[in-house]
C-alpha cells in the first residue's frame, strides 16, 4: 500500500521516534519535489511554443490544440487517480505519474509532429492527473493529523514554484 497503518491520532504505525520524525520530513520534501517537477512539466510547452511553432510549422489553431493536450488528459484522471491511491495506495500511483514525466518528456523531445507530439502530452497528461490526489493520501497515511497542514503546505509549494 501507501503506508502502514494510521492510528486514530494519525501517527503512522503508533511511533512517534525522531526516525520516523525525519523520514517523514524526507518524504514530504519529496512530494514537494514531485509537484515542482509535474508543475514545471505541463508548463513547459508554453515556453517552448515560439520554437515548436517555428519548427513544426504549427498554425495558431495548432498551437492552441497543442497546449489543450495535457490538460484534457490530466483532468480525465484526476478523480479516478485519487480512487486509485485510495486503493492500491500512493506509492505506485504516484511512481506511474512521475515515470510518465520522465518518458514524456524525453520523447516530446524526439518527436517531429504534431500529430506525435498531442499524443505525446496527452498521455502524459493522462498519467499525470493523479499525482495531485495521490499527495493527500500519501500525506494522510504518513503524516500525523497535529503535523499534516504544514505537511500539505510544504509539498503543495512545489506546484507554485515549479511553475
Amino acid at each position: 500500500g501507501g503506508g502502514g497503518a494510521v492510528r486514530s491520532d494519525g501517527a503512522a504505525g503508533g511511533r512517534r521516534s525522531g526516525g520516523a520524525m525525519k523520514a517523514r520530513k524526507v518524504q514530504v520534501w519529496l512530494l514537494f519535489g514531485a509537484r515542482l517537477l509535474c508543475q514545471s512539466n505541463r508548463l513547459s510547452v508554453g515556453g517552448l511554443m515560439p520554437l515548436l511553432a517555428e519548427e513544426l510549422g504549427l498554425s495558431v489553431q495548432r498551437k492552441g490544440q497543442l497546449l489543450s493536450a495535457f490538460p484534457l488528459g490530466y483532468m480525465l484522471t484526476q478523480i479516478l487517480g485519487g480512487s486509485a491511491a485510495d486503493r492500491l495506495g500512493g506509492k505506485p500511483v504516484m511512481a506511474l505519474a512521475l515515470a510518465s514525466v520522465g518518458v514524456g518528456i524525453l520523447a516530446v523531445g524526439c518527436l517531429r509532429s504534431f500529430e506525435a507530439m498531442w499524443t505525446a502530452m496527452f498521455l502524459m497528461g493522462l498519467l499525470e492527473g493523479p499525482s495531485f490526489p495521490t499527495n493527500g493520501v500519501l500525506l494522510a497515511r504518513w503524516v500525523p493529523s497535529a503535523e499534516r497542514a504544514t505537511a500539505t503546505a510544504i509539498s503543495d509549494a512545489g506546484g507554485p514554484v515549479g511553475g
